[in-house]
């Protein structure tokens, strides 16, 4: 399955376990039954607002929300070869598909050149250096938190899925999740496994800034860390 088959399967789970109705769903999200039946049987691409009130009229779990708003991330980004059956309309933000096994998502030029960019990053070219967030200034866990979440944003925000993908097991969907949103210093070696999957090449400033602000909990430390007190 593509990811728009996974994210439509997902959500069919999502009623099956709240063993509720469409109807019912409808009247909760607003979204129209027609529309909702399109979703789960994944012939419409769903809005993100239309994912987002299914995800919370279905009372999802925090993880099976990040594992479908990847998906959603991951399908409104796929483009696939042309189709010689159906056709696809926009529709309410998304896209229907009617007809057609095979299914062409056409991004608008400023999305192919995102997809583009983030094809290449991962399969020809390393990611350009520059501009890169520096954590040198960096005084406290949350700044480094926030310059991570920095990076993510520099390297073109690839979706969870992608990062898991490309850092050879060492990353799962929910632990990048808590590491971006959570307040403590994550572990080093998600920070490094998750730095060298956002591209970037030189993560030496980024071990150092981690050690220096791990001394904060391990003060005994500092004398035998050169640079840490600075």
């Amino acid at each position: 399955m593509n990811a728009r088959e996974d994210l439509a399967y997902g959500l069919r789970k999502l009623v099956r376990r709240d063993n509720t109705n469409l109807t019912h769903i409808a009247s909760v999200t607003g979204i129209p039954r027609v529309s909702l039946k399109s979703i789960i049987s994944g012939q419409k691409y769903p809005s993100k607002a239309e994912l987002r009130r299914l995800l919370e009229a279905l009372a999802a779990p925090e993880e099976v929300v990040v594992e479908l708003q990847d998906l959603h991330y991951e399908a409104r980004h796929e483009v696939r070869g042309p189709t010689t059956v159906g056709t696809a309309s926009s529709g309410e933000g998304g896209v229907v598909i009617s007809g057609a096994q095979n299914v062409t998502v056409n991004p608008s030029p400023v999305q192919a050149a995102q997809t583009t960019s983030t094809h290449a990053m991962y399969t020809r070219e390393p990611m350009p250096q520059y501009g890169r967030p520096d954590p040198l200034p960096i005084q406290t866990p949350t700044d480094f938190i926030a310059a991570l979440t920095a990076v993510h944003v520099w390297a073109g925000e690839p979706s969870y899925r992608r990062l898991e993908a490309v850092s050879n097991g060492q990353l799962k969907r929910s632990t990048i999740s808590d590491m971006l949103n959570g307040t403590k210093l994550p572990a080093l070696d998600r920070c490094t496994a998750f730095l060298r999957a956002c591209g970037i090449a030189n993560i030496d400033d980024w071990v150092f800034t981690w050690r220096r602000l791990k001394t904060l909990d391990r003060p005994e430390t500092t004398a035998w860390l050169p640079g840490s007190a600075g």
